[in-house]
């Protein structure tokens, strides 16, 4: 399937619309609307409410806080998708792209509604213990974000992705009594560890000073950037493996642990793959066309069909190698001969 530049121009065109300027148009009428109210606000304002009602207290200018966080995140989604797509703009517009241009005005949606909900639930008050719950506010923000959210998301043309073109494969000829194993090691991409290192130092940040200010959401903030050094750590560097028993792909601290057996493997392949683009980053991921796989970084991947029609896929230097090897080995199975038992090639 070949697309049109103008197909990729109207796809661009509507993510411009759902994924920058509503966010921005959302986010700034909201800080407009704040800002009008500043002079009415009890400080210090409700920032965080308990069974009890309101039980942490912060400078009421920190209410500017969740239109500005929104801003930030939908302008680093933008940079990212529009960097991005410049280089897979041939194959289509990406599924990733569509999906992050709805999620962009409908988080934004969201925290403009519950930023204008906190501060209009105390305007004119003296004290800000005073305010009522705005747990009912909280479901509305969180309605409204997923109803734009779909909004934008069929306010954008689909696009298909072209399948990648894919690398000629050629088995490694093996003797009767033969055997092949081939040994490879992928770690995460440099500008994936920075992105990563980037957003936790951030939340970390963010959550020490919301400590400082008594809001235990701060507590929560740094769990978040645990979890994501968590993630960081298991998919930092996978060790790929084939040989008589199939693929495997094992992180160095042994979980995730991907097998997949010769018996199981319909096609093998190699094609080039971008991991944003297509996986919406970087580790242990799946697509939202139903792929699988490990993805560090950019580049040929060995690409796996199973018999059930699930494909996975690892990104890995020396993937034509690894494709052939196993090409070799899935044939040899599938012929009916027996495994070698002496070392060879």
């Amino acid at each position: 399937m070949n697309h049109s530049a103008s197909d990729i121009r109207r796809a661009r065109t509507a993510y411009v619309w759902a994924g920058v300027i509503a966010p921005v148009i959302l986010l700034v009428a909201a800080l407009a609307v704040l800002a009008s109210w500043m002079p009415v606000l009890p400080d210090p304002i409700a920032s965080h409410w308990g069974p009890g009602g309101a039980d942490a207290f912060a400078p009421r200018w920190t209410v500017l806080l969740l239109p500005v966080l929104g801003l930030v995140i939908a302008g680093a989604m933008a940079a990212t998708v529009l960097i991005t797509t410049r280089r897979t703009a041939a194959r289509g517009w990406p599924a990733t792209s569509r999906f992050l241009g709805a999620m962009a005005p409908g988080m934004s949606g969201m925290l403009a509604v519950l930023a204008v909900a906190i501060a209009g639930a105390q305007r004119g008050l003296d004290d800000a213990s005073d305010v009522q719950d705005v747990t009912a506010w909280v479901l509305l923000a969180l309605g409204i974000g997923v109803v734009i959210g779909l909004v934008a998301w069929f306010a954008q043309p689909s696009v298909a992705a072209v399948p990648a073109a894919q690398h000629p494969i050629v088995a490694v000829p093996l003797g009767a009594n033969e055997r092949a194993v081939w040994f490879g090691t992928v770690s995460t991409a440099l500008p994936a560890r920075i992105v990563i290192g980037v957003v936790t130092g951030v939340i970390v940040i963010t959550a020490l000073v919301t400590l400082a200010m008594g809001q235990a959401v701060g507590w929560m903030l740094l769990g978040v950037a645990a979890f994501m050094l968590f993630l960081l750590a298991i998919t930092l560097v996978f060790r790929v493996t084939v040989s008589e028993a199939g693929l495997r792909v094992r992180s160095l601290v042994g979980w995730p642990d991907t097998r997949i057996p010769l018996e199981f493997v319909a096609a093998v392949t190699v094609v080039p793959l971008d991991p944003f683009a297509e996986f919406g980053g970087w580790g242990w991921r799946h697509s939202l066309d139903g792929r699988r796989g490990v993805v560090l970084r950019r580049g040929d991947a060995l690409q796996i069909t199973g018999s059930d029609g699930r494909v996975f896929v690892v990104t890995v230097d020396g993937a034509d190698e690894a494709a052939a090897v196993l090409l070799a080995l899935k044939d040899r199975k599938a012929a009916g001969a027996p495994a070698a038992d002496g070392e060879g090639s």
